[in-house]
């Protein structure tokens, strides 16, 4: 999955991450979407992102599945269907 974070991050702390569901099926990205969606569900940050382990689970605002839009589209579109 597409992401991006702070073109200019001046804080003390990890910056936030913007995830965008809009990449070609290919047989990479559906392997990263696999884990993705296994790491979502559980709330620690994509393996490329996975310098701490931290729980986002503890996170004010943190919504996990109910945070996806857009019913079974935007779950189609966050890989929950791998």
């Amino acid at each position: 999955m597409i992401h991006g974070v702070n073109v200019q991050h001046t804080g003390d702390h990890d910056s936030a991450v913007l995830y965008i569901a809009a990449v070609p099926t290919t047989e990479a990205n559906t392997r990263y979407m696999r884990q993705q969606v296994v790491n979502f569900k559980a709330g620690v940050p994509p393996e490329d992102f996975a310098r701490n382990g931290t729980d986002e689970t503890i996170f004010r605002g943190y919504k996990g599945e109910e945070g996806i839009l857009n019913g079974q589209a935007g779950r189609k579109a966050a890989g929950l269907y791998l």
